[in-house]
């Protein structure tokens, strides 16, 4: 199994956009999983998001689900499966 280079957050930051991020839920302190992008810019991590209105628009986390983070890994990073 290969080891991933997961980092700690805010300790380091990405240096470009796709990311996967660990965060805590709002309700408590369970760990999940979440596709997000870094605005390298701006340093600010954000979703890219839908609706009916807007189409696809970018989504910037707010300081509480920022506060969340704990680690992240460039999404190319993360090894493909095997067939």
């Amino acid at each position: 199994m290969t080891k991933l280079n997961w980092r700690k957050f805010p300790d380091e930051v990405p240096k470009s956009s796709a990311a996967i991020i660990i965060r805590k839920r709002y309700d408590g302190d369970e760990l999940f999983y979440e596709h997000a992008f870094y605005d390298t810019a701006k340093k600010q991590f954000y979703r890219q998001t839908h609706n009916h209105y807007r189409g696809w628009f970018d989504e910037y986390l707010n300081e509480n689900e920022v506060a969340k983070i704990t680690h992240w890994i460039y999404a190319d990073e993360l090894p493909l499966p095997e067939e």
